[in-house]
């Protein structure tokens, strides 16, 4: 059997060669390293680190004693807007879609992902619900299926993590196209995307 410390280098190694999330940091979970994020924290009146890898294993170092606990793990679906972030990262990059502050392009918190114009996700933990409020492809990448390109990989995320996705306040002319295409119209301005829907 392994000790906390064997784990822990385990979970390091592990994590390390299957980076799920963006290189970036977390206002909740704190500083970004290879595959987990690392955070100073206060556990019962102590200075501590707090450590939450990609594959949800967390544990607690106390600073002064150099004591390593090892805590419950984080649930996967916990993670849902690091799914998001990393979702449109990388679709950014692929498309080449820039803009000239990159740290102010894209925002991530606990129940928001947004960047710039192109879209804004809105993941609500208690309802299970991820809500797209806006989605605009560049015009040099329009007519290309990009966008619902982009909406599958979220659907995707949303169908393995047990969320629903609903699309808000969408332009007449995408409706009509999510219509033809099988989507669930939930009231004139909420759709929402099953696995009925054609994205292809």
């Amino acid at each position: 059997m392994m000790t906390i410390i064997e784990q822990f280098k385990n979970d390091v190694t592990f994590n390390a060669n299957k980076i799920l999330f963006s290189m970036t940091d977390d206002q909740v979970m704190g500083k970004r390293e290879q595959g987990y994020y690392i955070k100073d924290i206060i556990d019962n009146g102590r200075d501590c680190l707090n450590y939450i890898f990609d594959n949800g294993h967390h544990y607690v170092l106390d600073i002064e004693e150099q004591i390593l606990y090892i805590c419950e793990p984080i649930p996967t679906e916990y993670f849902i807007h690091k799914y998001l972030e990393k979702i449109v990262r990388d679709f950014i990059d692929k498309w080449l879609i820039d803009e000239s502050d990159d740290e102010a392009f894209i925002f991530c918190s606990n129940d928001e992902v947004e960047v710039g114009s192109l879209i804004r996700l809105l993941p609500y933990r208690e309802d299970r619900i991820v809500y797209i409020t806006n989605i605009m492809i560049p015009k040099n990448l329009k007519h290309k299926g990009l966008g619902k390109l982009l909406i599958k990989q979220i659907f995707d995320i949303c169908q393995r993590l047990k969320y629903r996705l609903i699309l808000l306040d969408v332009m007449d002319s995408f409706s009509k196209s999510l219509e033809k295409r099988n989507a669930k119209f939930l009231d004139f301005d909420k759709i929402e995307i099953t696995k009925e829907t054609n994205l292809t």
